[in-house]
């Protein structure tokens, strides 16, 4: 897998692999804040995924520069996840985690629909949220996606 050099949002940097040929989708969402990081090359997410050899593709996503990098909504979205065994979610500091599109698309994915702008689709998913948020970013604004498909349940009250 070739390591990113340069930061693109918004779309799959470095390119996008065949469908199938990539196992993983990794959203990387942390570009909110000047605090957030490391950029996800220098997490340990990618380092782990290379170290056990496996195949992954990078979206960027987040709000970097004040415009929030979202999947794409519906079918377009559900299209480009369906390819993939596990999307592995990575926000950081991020207090944007999902927004109510892309749980509407993760949900899809989960619940094992298939997207009909392409022809490939896996029946194994899987999710894997990593964030300093939870309680904030996903318990107060995800709606029943938190409970429903992360089968997690925190609480933040807000003062």
């Amino acid at each position: 897998m070739p390591i990113a050099i340069t930061m693109a949002d918004g779309k799959f940097s470095p390119a996008r692999q065949a469908p199938g040929d990539a196992k993983v989708f990794l959203m990387d969402d942390d570009a909110e804040n000047w605090m957030s990081g490391p950029w996800i090359e220098a997490s340990h997410v990618e380092t782990a995924l290379n170290d056990g050899g496996y195949s992954f593709d990078v979206y960027r996503g987040g709000k970097w520069g004040g415009v929030n990098k979202e999947l794409p909504s519906g079918d377009a979205g559900l299209s480009m996840i369906d390819d993939y065994e596990v999307v592995i979610w990575y926000s950081g500091w991020n207090t944007n985690v999902f927004s109510s599109s892309e749980t509407s698309v993760l949900g899809d994915y989960l619940d094992g629909d298939c997207g009909g702008s392409d022809n490939f689709c896996t029946d194994n998913r899987n999710i894997i949220l990593l964030t300093q948020m939870t309680d904030l970013a996903v318990a107060d604004y995800s709606g029943t996606f938190e409970n429903t498909y992360l089968h997690s349940d925190t609480h933040h009250l807000l003062t």
